[in-house]
């Protein structure tokens, strides 16, 4: 099936970053991918509840907010939002910790130990390849609070349809369809996976790999923006 606005199967949407957006966060900034946008915020390192202090390194944390609740509705209706909800609470769980475990594996945490450090990720709009979008928006926040991280990260989307296509930087309707889902992050110093998300199956290795080839090649490319964004900030 062809792609909206003839788009290759191979091509990624268009990316903004805008770095700072958020005034009262001490690092902020919004990543945009097609219609997909996050803004995501950091605050810290703070002092943190002696519960949760660490003495060796800093806490990380990530909260996520995606608009919308359980829609209104009785009976049946009730019973299927609930449910619908529910699932989608799990499937968050699971960004949040992808999220979390990652970022967390970048920053050199040790150099802000009794310390707390949270990033808050607001999703406004969702149009496919979320979870790569709310990493590039953490990666790009973390460089405006100027934390110091050991490396740069940047992420892709991938899915392989039901007809046998592999496609870069899915749309919600195309991800929704695919029988195998993959987010790739990939260190810009290496170029190696720092870590990846898959849901689904892939027919075979083969599949799984050129997806993983196209999204580091879709990485440099984020990569490229991430840097001119933040060298106009820092002019």
């Amino acid at each position: 099936m062809p792609r909206a606005k003839g788009r290759d199967n191979f091509a990624l949407r268009r990316v903004d970053v805008d770095l700072g957006p958020i005034n009262r966060s001490d690092g902020s900034a919004r990543f945009t991918l097609g219609l997909t946008s996050v803004v995501v915020g950091v605050q810290g390192p703070r002092p943190v509840k002696v519960s949760r202090e660490r003495s060796d390194k800093a806490t990380v944390d990530v909260v996520f907010h995606r608009r919308g609740g359980i829609p209104q509705g009785g009976g049946d209706t009730k019973l299927l939002n609930e449910f619908a909800f529910q699932q989608r609470k799990a499937e968050e769980d699971q960004l949040v910790a992808f999220l979390r475990e990652t970022v967390e594996a970048i920053i050199l945490t040790t150099m802000h130990p009794n310390t707390f450090i949270q990033l808050i990720v607001q999703v406004l709009h969702d149009d496919g390849s979320l979870l790569s979008a709310a990493l590039n928006g953490c990666m790009a926040a973390l460089l405006d609070a100027g934390l110091v991280c050991s490396t740069t990260l940047a992420a892709a989307c991938c899915c392989f349809t039901a007809d046998g296509q592999l496609l870069l930087d899915p749309c919600l309707a195309e991800e929704q369809k695919a029988v195998a889902n993959v987010c790739f992050a990939h260190d810009q110093k290496t170029k190696e996976v720092i870590a990846s998300c898959c849901t689904g199956l892939f027919p075979d290795d083969k599949a799984f790999l050129k997806s993983e080839q196209l999204a580091r090649k879709a990485s440099l490319q984020v990569f490229d923006i991430m840097k001119q964004a933040y060298q106009m900030l820092k002019g």
